[in-house]
């Protein structure tokens, strides 16, 4: 699998791999995505939050849009709990919303 290189303000995790044993076997169960609008200030700010999510939400894809005026982050996974995800966000002082 080719990876090209996001443009700078995009954060994107690691590539994930098919096979046995890797991060697509905790996809069995239906993948959900939740979109958030934010105010992060920057991409030194994004990756601390995206750190912290990915803590509590380890086979979850998550990234920001920081080009977007709405600074959207999104959460792709099978156990997502969007109440959880504001709480941590919010811990780290950034606005957290839900779009529906």
């Amino acid at each position: 699998m080719s990876q090209s290189t996001p443009e700078k303000g995009v954060l994107t995790p690691f590539p994930l791999k098919s096979g046995d044993g890797d991060l697509y076997s905790h996809y069995n169960a239906v993948m959900t995505i939740e979109i958030f609008k934010t105010n992060v200030e920057g991409e030194a700010q994004a990756n601390e939050v995206r750190l912290l999510l990915l803590q509590h939400f380890p086979y979850s894809r998550i990234n920001f849009d920081l080009h977007d005026c709405d600074k959207v982050l999104r959460v792709a996974g099978a156990d997502i709990a969007p109440e959880k995800i504001i709480q941590l966000v919010t811990s780290k002082g950034v606005a957290c919303n839900i779009i529906h």
